[in-house]
């Protein structure tokens, strides 16, 4: 990777439920482009047990000729 340019905000949409909408714009070492866009959220369902998401989709460059969906659902407790 050549260089990158990310941006992203926490709204405490509850008290137990937080959400971060993100961007990302990235230069391949290869030249090529792309931005990413998503969201992570984290929901506390009892006091130090989580549930966190992150959903992003990938805008490649079209030489690339693919789109991409891709994320992760973690369950974490806190001690």
């Amino acid at each position: 990777m050549k260089h990158a340019v990310a941006a992203n905000y926490y709204f405490n949409v509850t008290e137990n439920f937080i959400l971060a909408p993100q961007t990302q714009y990235t230069v391949a070492s290869n030249d090529k482009v792309f931005w990413e866009a998503g969201f992570t959220s984290d929901w506390e369902i009892v006091d130090d047990f989580h549930v966190r998401t992150n959903i992003n989709y990938a805008f490649l460059d079209d030489s690339w000729n693919q789109q991409n969906w891709f994320g992760w659902v973690r369950l974490e407790r806190d001690f």
